[in-house]
């Protein structure tokens, strides 16, 4: 992700949209700190496990 917004200009915001393998706080972090936006499609089924493997 950092070498794709790198060859873009700052003044490009990007919205970016992934599968539940990138539901990770630290890259959404990164995205909203940049100024990006981010759709990430996760399961409500099995959103507790992944919100738990967070922290």
């Amino acid at each position: 992700m950092k070498q794709l917004l790198a060859q873009l200009p700052t003044s490009h915001r990007m919205v970016f949209r992934a599968d539940s393998g990138f539901f990770v706080g630290a890259l959404m972090d990164f995205l909203d700190v940049g100024g990006h936006g981010y759709l990430i499609k996760v399961k409500l089924k099995g959103l507790a496990q992944l919100l738990a493997r967070q922290h």
